[in-house]
């Protein structure tokens, strides 16, 4: 499967098929067939060329899932163009230090967001997306906007390793990077796709209908979420957001859509639980983002009646570990082609089964980046022994890995090491928890102390006496050196758009 997205996607598809259904807050339903959106995209395409836009130029894409964003993808691919998702959520000063960094010639927004881009850069030329229809601000784009753009790679390369889109990491310890993806990374994933979602390429295609929360301005919801499914046949369910999640709408949904598979990240099955909505059955189901706690392993399990297939990836190289059997406390095993495996930090050698070490994942990935823009050239750094460096600390257990958080997030406590993702699994293992996040304070006697941030279940109250009862709790699950020194109820928790706890805001 060789080839740029919207020929993989879209082009070789049977036009006749139903692609996507999206549904309106106003309760309208657009339906479209692959035919409509190659006829559709090939229009914006040529409307991109009349423009200016060749290939190699970025152009900034920014509102929330609809059929115009779906589009707007494929007619990018059609140009050469190398789409830059960013969420719709972002202020000026977020949107600021990344349009300097991406430097797109053009931004296709939501009508509310153009006062964001506007302010975040003046000279930044816009087509604003009003509901279903996109305006045209302006034909031709200024000769001092194009001129100023150059093709992030050199001519002549390969359709599939030709830049396809610029995303920027979450940012939860750092600033976000520029990582940018050629478009074999569709394909490529398209192996790990099918473990987490088995045969789903093979069902009859009324059996294809896949849905999920997740934002298109996010990797994940996406590539997982909107195009590998296309690449598999079958048709993505979408809807309009107009606030939180809401688990009674999502279910409404999946019902009336026939839905048999779908990607819900580890937030909304826990907003999904505690809202006590109904849960239509699924075929498949696969989860990503955070670590899946193993109540909400086995909630989910029983009440969409299929396992939740853990997958474990990052933006620079997506889809690496699949947890087929979804096994609690397990990420999963090496997919998509990818070679991964854990590193121990201090020497740089594999480490042993058990030890806790960095995982990393072996060049030549297909799923890999070409690599981070620095100084206006790509840059894909790897130690000396080719690995890339996923900043995630993990362990080989029983043949499979688990990835415990980010190595930054690691704290050391009392000479120990501690994984906060093994406190907030032992935290909501309690009835009366509902989210929390776990990171590390300044401390007089043991250097770093664990530091909890709660949400409590609608039930509880924030008492002196229940966060005791919550440190024995930990205690009796884990071990003394585990255990909270502090506890912080919180009404939210801070996330990145991908669902990914803030630890960095925590910490600050």
């Amino acid at each position: 499967m060789d080839g740029p997205l919207h020929a993989l996607a879209c082009d070789r598809q049977d036009a006749r098929a139903e692609a996507l259904v999206h549904r309106w807050a106003d309760g309208a339903t657009d339906r479209l067939r692959f035919g409509d959106l190659a006829v559709a995209s090939a229009a914006l395409a040529k409307r991109l060329q009349e423009a200016g836009v060749k290939p190699g130029m970025r152009v900034a894409l920014s509102m929330p899932a609809c059929p115009i964003l779906a589009v707007a993808h494929l007619a990018c691919s059609r140009v050469g163009a190398v789409s830059v998702p960013l969420p719709p959520m972002l202020g000026p000063d977020a949107l600021a230090p990344r349009i300097r960094a991406a430097l797109p010639v053009l931004g296709i927004v939501a009508a509310p967001r153009a006062e964001a881009f506007q302010q975040a850069d003046p000279e930044l030329p816009l087509w604003v997306q009003e509901k279903r229809n996109l305006r045209t601000t302006r034909g031709a784009l200024p000769d001092d906007v194009l001129a100023s753009s150059r093709p992030l790679a050199p001519p002549g390369l390969p359709p599939a390793e030709r830049p396809m889109s610029l995303f920027f990491t979450s940012g939860t310890t750092a600033q976000p990077k520029a990582v940018v993806l050629p478009h074999r990374v569709i394909p490529g994933r398209m192996a790990g796709f099918l473990r987490a979602h088995p045969g789903f390429d093979a069902r009859p295609r009324e059996e294809r209908r896949f849905w999920s929360p997740a934002e298109w301005s996010w990797i994940g919801g996406l590539h997982d979420a909107l195009f590998a499914p296309w690449l598999a046949g079958g048709a993505v369910v979408s809807a309009e957001r107009t606030g939180r999640f809401d688990a009674q709408q999502a279910a409404d949904l999946l019902v009336a859509e026939r839905v048999t598979s779908a990607f819900v990240p580890p937030t909304a099955l826990k907003a999904w639980r505690r809202s006590g909505a109904p849960t239509p059955r699924l075929q498949s189901l696969h989860t990503a983002g955070e670590p899946l706690p193993a109540p909400i392993l086995e909630w989910a399990r029983l009440a969409f009646g299929a396992p939740p297939r853990e997958v474990y990836g990052l933006t620079e190289c997506a889809f690496v570990l699949v947890n087929d059997d979804a096994r609690a406390g397990v990420t999963g095993r090496s997919a998509s082609g990818a070679e991964v495996a854990i590193f121990d930090v201090e020497t740089n050698e594999p480490a042993a089964p058990g030890q806790d070490g960095e995982v990393r994942v072996r060049a030549g990935a297909p799923t890999m980046m070409l690599g981070y823009v620095a100084h206006g050239a790509i840059e894909l750094p790897l130690d000396k022994r080719g690995w890339l460096r996923t900043g995630d600390t993990g362990r080989v257990e029983d043949g499979a890995i688990v990835v415990l958080g980010r190595l930054d997030d690691v704290i050391k406590t009392s000479g120990y090491r501690v994984s906060p993702g093994e406190v907030e699994a032992a935290l909501l293992h309690h009835e009366g928890v509902a989210e929390c996040a776990v990171v590390a304070v300044p401390d007089e006697e043991r250097g770093r102390a664990i530091k909890a941030f709660v949400k409590l279940a609608s039930e509880r109250k924030p008492e002196e006496a229940f966060a005791r009862d919550l440190q024995e709790h930990v205690r009796s699950r884990l071990a003394s050196y585990m255990v909270p020194r502090e506890i912080a109820f919180v009404d939210e928790l801070p996330m990145t758009p991908s669902g990914k706890i803030m630890r960095r805001s925590l910490r600050e």
